[in-house]
């Protein structure tokens, strides 16, 4: 099969698979020897795949969500009944513990142990990740996944990473419903990827184990 391909292309006409690096013809779609895509998708599916093929992408990801969502925190505030905003508590110093009304912390989802257990929103156990109950307390999660999620993803790839966050941050509150701020007489919130960036720390140490043996 490989005599009759070449002979049947001219040498200008053909390319090296970055695959199997056997010359194929160009503008195949798909190297004949390996199946590997040689040309570019269009559309999302193409942009994605440029965006998740450049170094540390799910980290920097991972990151602008936690920042967006941060700043989504201040805006859901006005956006609050005149009741929630006068019974959710809250100080809203710099540096203080709540930069926003509690009330916003359980309508975006934090880790409201009542409501998990009473109403079944298990979906919590993920959306309280990307919630930070203050400005320094944002800055150093932050700071804490950048070294590790780059060098976590980086032999493993983008998907190890994110799977590894949303695992062990489901994790967290499954095993240790802690509550970490009292609310409304029901228990209380919690908020934050700390039990996730354990998660990624534990990553690179189990594929180095790996390895080795």
């Amino acid at each position: 099969m490989a005599d009759w391909y070449f002979r049947s292309n001219k040498p200008n006409n053909l390319q090296v698979c970055p695959g199997c690096r056997n010359l194929v013809r160009r503008g195949e779609e798909f190297c004949p020897f390996c199946a590997k895509r040689l040309r570019a998708e269009g559309g999302l599916r193409s942009l994605l795949a440029s965006f998740f093929s450049r170094p540390d992408s799910m980290t920097r990801l991972l990151l602008g969500m936690i920042v967006v969502v941060f700043l989504l925190q201040f805006v859901s505030d006005f956006f609050l009944p005149e009741f929630m905003r006068t019974t959710g508590g809250g100080s809203r110093g710099f540096g203080s513990i709540m930069t926003s009304n509690v009330w916003t912390y359980i309508r975006m989802g934090s880790n409201f142990h009542f409501l998990v257990v009473a109403h079944n929103e298990y979906w919590r156990w993920v959306t309280y990740c990307f919630l930070h109950i203050g400005i320094l307390h944002i800055l150093f999660n932050g700071r804490a996944l950048w070294d590790p999620g780059r060098l976590a993803e980086r032999p493993g790839g983008a998907r190890p990473l994110f799977a590894t966050v949303i695992l062990t941050g489901i994790v967290g509150p499954a095993v240790r419903p802690t509550i970490t701020v009292s609310v409304l007489g029901h228990g209380g919130i919690s908020a934050g990827a700390s039990g996730a960036i354990w998660g990624v720390l534990g990553l690179p140490l189990g594929a180095s184990a790996k390895t080795s043996y």
